[in-house]
Order: structure tokens, then C-alpha cells, then sequence
């Protein structure tokens, strides 16, 4: 997981749809957009990616809350990524940052 700080008014949104940002982030990885998806969970808008390359299956979530751009990233290597996609969409799908 990794934080970035931002101004405060930033909202996810402002990066754009989520399926251009996608595109966007498959390209700068050298991978190919599976899906592309939002949520919104307690009032927080999600941004879910899922990327493939020949190597590394990826699951990439973003989302902004109290003035910190948050993402979290699962990696799996190809061969393995049906043993662990369960595990890692749902570890993806319960992200819920939280600052004291």
C-alpha cells in the first residue's frame, strides 16, 4: 500500500473514467486492462483494476480520502494467480483506509 498526498479539494474522479485511467495506468505497466471498475463504499469512491502481462497478473485499487491518493496493489505470477485470486479479490474488495 502507498500513499501520496494531494490537495485537499482532489477527488478521484478528477483523474478521470475509470476505464480511461485504466487504459492509462496498463499502458505505463506494459500490461493489458482485464477490467476496469468503481465502487462506492462509506461514501469513498474505489477505482478497481485488474492487469495482465506475460508474467504477473496484477489487482490495483485506488481511492482518495482525507487528502492522501491510496493504492494498493496484489501481484501474483501468472501461473499462480488462480490459486490466490480469491484471496486477493477479497483483501481488494475490504480496503477501507483509515487514519487516526
Amino acid at each position: 500500500m502507498t500513499t501520496t498526498p494531494i490537495k485537499s479539494t482532489s477527488e478521484l474522479s478528477n483523474l478521470g473514467e475509470v476505464e480511461e485511467v485504466g487504459k492509462r495506468l496498463a499502458t505505463q505497466r506494459g500490461a493489458t486492462l482485464k477490467s476496469a471498475t468503481e465502487r462506492l463504499t462509506d461514501g469513498l469512491l474505489f477505482y478497481n483494476f485488474e492487469f495482465e502481462s506475460d508474467e504477473v497478473h496484477e489487482l490495483y485499487t485506488l481511492t482518495v480520502n482525507k487528502s492522501k491518493l491510496w493504492a494498493v496493489t496484489h501481484t501474483a505470477p501468472v501461473k499462480r494467480w488462480n490459486k490466490v485470486k480469491d484471496l486477493y479479490q477479497g483483501s481488494a474488495a475490504s480496503f477501507m483506509p483509515r487514519l487516526s
